[in-house]
């Protein structure tokens, strides 16, 4: 089948938006960008506070197109899905995935132009392809993130075969699902027999697929657009709507922060594993593995620490128990790694309250953790030795595994990635 011109594309996508009630602003236009891909920019100059695009709820493709479909199959494939590993795998926008599976077999699907036009991008994010687990040059870097990449690809693949669901078909709505969804704070309520056709929890996914607003690349700091629910709007409260943050110029790209209410120190992986790409000067952060690098990192030290002998039981018994909640703080901080250091070496204030409760050096140590007061200047010297012997550790163990040449477009993404880790641990470690 001969491909469209992307002139062609773009224009027929937006005559489709506005075809299907989308208001879509006349200074509003889709482009190459200098970096690669499409993007939305302004022909004119726009004034902060204006609406670029307006897409209705009814033409937001998430679960209850799936539940009002005839495909009784994939209904059942979300229904039937065991939600509990679903959700830890980090799959629970599957509903999502499975409604644009139903709407692209359907040769009479009101979406049919907007499948056409998203089949036509290319995808590169963590499970864009499910052929292998395992990525070698993730692992040995951050150990986690490896962990959720395989978890995700063995979970689609164990879900496709469980149902009879096609592999390629699921891992390509699943890529579009992660690289170009939104998640709606409040979504429409779905009727007691939509409910019934892909099962409550199914029917709780609130991930969405707007189209021409999922045009918008990352500009993070430089974002210069938001998307707004407009759950004010008395004629649609699920309408969502693409509003200029402040005065645009002509011919600017419209850009939206992607990692907005992200964590720090997980951005660049939720970029890697979301979107399949990694920022020049990616901000990534380093990590060091509690068990094997950080408690024989302060093993070291035990001749500052001999004091501890002299804890008592019950202070010992508190103390643990601040150590559970502060690993329970950072590893929430740090998407599921207790220890942590930004892009210029610096542990985050989570890593060293954790590295300052497992450096103790006796009950006055104890006592400062415990009660949550301030360390004196030797215990935080102390703690910070100890995790740049860590730090060390973690740099050592990443750079002794083995290099393979990329295999995928995720793959050469995972080793930029893995090389910005890197640069962070060697400055923790100095």
């Amino acid at each position: 089948m001969l491909r469209r011109s992307r002139a062609a594309a773009d224009a027929a996508l937006l005559n489709w938006a506005k075809s299907q009630g989308a208001t879509v602003s006349p200074r509003l236009a889709i482009r190459r960008t200098t970096y690669g891909g499409n993007g939305l920019f302004v022909s004119e100059a726009v004034a902060k506070g204006t609406p670029l695009v307006r897409i209705p709820g009814d033409l937001q493709l998430g679960v209850e197109v799936l539940a009002k479909s005839d495909a009784a199959d994939l209904q059942r494939f979300v229904k039937g899905l065991p939600w509990q590993e679903v959700v830890q795998a980090g799959l629970g926008f599957l509903p999502c995935a499975a409604a644009i599976c139903a709407e692209k077999r359907n040769a009479e699907s009101r979406f049919a132009p907007y499948l056409e036009f998203l089949d036509e991008v290319t995808y590169t994010n963590a499970i864009a392809q499910c052929d292998t687990d395992d990525c070698p040059v993730l692992a040995a870097c951050d150990a986690v993130a490896a962990e959720k990449v395989k978890k995700m690809r063995y979970g689609l693949r164990a879900a496709a075969r469980a149902n009879a669901i096609d592999l390629d078909e699921l891992c390509w709505a699943a890529a579009v699902v992660c690289s170009r969804s939104l998640r709606r704070r409040v979504a429409p309520p779905l009727s007691p027999e939509a409910v019934d056709n892909v099962g409550p929890v199914a029917a709780t996914d609130r991930s969405r697929l707007l189209p021409v607003i999922d045009l918008v690349n990352h500009g993070g700091s430089q974002a210069n657009a938001a998307v707004q629910p407009l759950k004010n709007d008395p004629e649609d409260p699920f309408a969502t709507c693409l509003v200029a943050a402040r005065d645009l110029e002509a011919d600017e790209e419209i850009l939206i922060d992607y990692g907005a209410g992200s964590p720090p120190a997980g951005r660049a992986e939720t970029f890697l594993l979301d979107y399949g790409f990694v920022l020049p000067g990616a901000g990534a952060y380093g990590f060091a593995a509690l068990e094997g690098d950080f408690l024989p990192a302060v093993g070291q030290f035990s001749a500052d620490r001999a004091g501890m002998r002299d804890v008592s039981k019950d202070e010992l018994e508190r103390l643990k128990a601040r150590i559970q909640r502060l690993v329970a703080a950072a590893s929430a901080a740090h998407k599921g790694k207790p220890l942590a250091f930004d892009d210029v070496g610096e542990p985050t204030p989570e890593t060293l309250s954790l590295a300052l409760a497992l450096s103790c050096r006796g009950p006055a140590d104890v006592a400062c953790v415990c009660d949550g007061a301030p360390p004196d200047a030797a215990h935080v010297d102390l703690a910070r030795q100890a995790l740049r012997a860590a730090a060390a550790a973690a740099l050592a163990r990443a750079d002794a595994a083995p290099r393979s040449e990329p295999a995928t477009p995720f793959d050469e993404a995972a080793a930029a990635y893995a090389d910005a880790v890197r640069e962070a641990l060697s400055r923790a470690a100095t």
